[in-house]
């Protein structure tokens, strides 16, 4: 039996075990075998310059490609310090991390073929205006080839890219809000999962 404890552990359950239910309340007819996920893909966390532009922002703890839409998942459980009296508020950092994925699948999107180098001379100048202190990686990084990779997958024309807050619990409580910022808005999705022993820890498999 594999075992996992804390937000990482109940977020890979969720879009493991759960995806089904995870699908079945974003009103998705996907089927799983028919669905890709990325679990944690991670878009770097430390500028390699810290004076200068960064292309690294961050990691979402997941991202579900379907046949009818796409979706940035953040996931907090009932021990999340973003938790306060049944609200949930994501910290700036996590919500510009959705607004660049946001561009980036736009813009990437709107390109009829996927060279990155190409992407990047025409998208720089218009990223850097948009996204003040980042910039686009340079093609051959390990976060150019990456970024590449999850947006070519996720590239269906006109398919929606849409926002997740995944809230896992492993005690009875009240179903939390959302507190929505920016023009982002984030769509509820709740799971409580039985623990199997000591203060919360759960069967992944």
């Amino acid at each position: 039996m594999l075992l996992g404890y804390g937000e990482d552990a109940l977020t890979l359950w969720a879009l493991t075990k759960g995806l089904p239910l995870f699908l079945q309340q974003l009103g998705d007819g996907t089927s799983p075998p028919e669905t890709t996920v990325f679990f944690r893909p991670s878009f770097g966390r430390k500028a390699p310059n810290p004076r200068g532009k960064k292309s690294v922002f961050g990691e979402f703890d997941g991202i579900v490609c379907s046949l009818e839409a796409n979706y940035l998942v953040e996931g907090k459980w009932n021990k999340s310090s973003e938790l306060v009296e049944s609200e949930i508020t994501l910290s700036p950092v996590q919500i510009r991390r959705h607004e660049i994925m946001h561009w980036y699948c736009e813009n990437w999107q709107q390109q009829d073929q996927g060279d990155w180098r190409s992407f990047r001379d025409m998208n720089k100048r218009d990223f850097e205006e948009v996204f003040s202190g980042y910039t686009i990686p340079t093609d051959g990084t390990v976060l150019a080839r990456n970024l590449e990779y999850v947006l070519t997958t996720m590239k269906r024309k006109d398919l929606p890219l849409q926002d997740v807050l995944l809230f896992s619990s492993i005690d009875a409580m009240a179903t939390p809000s959302v507190v929505q910022q920016n023009d982002l808005r984030f769509r509820l999705v709740t799971f409580r999962v039985r623990p199997v022993g000591g203060d919360g820890f759960i069967a992944i498999g």
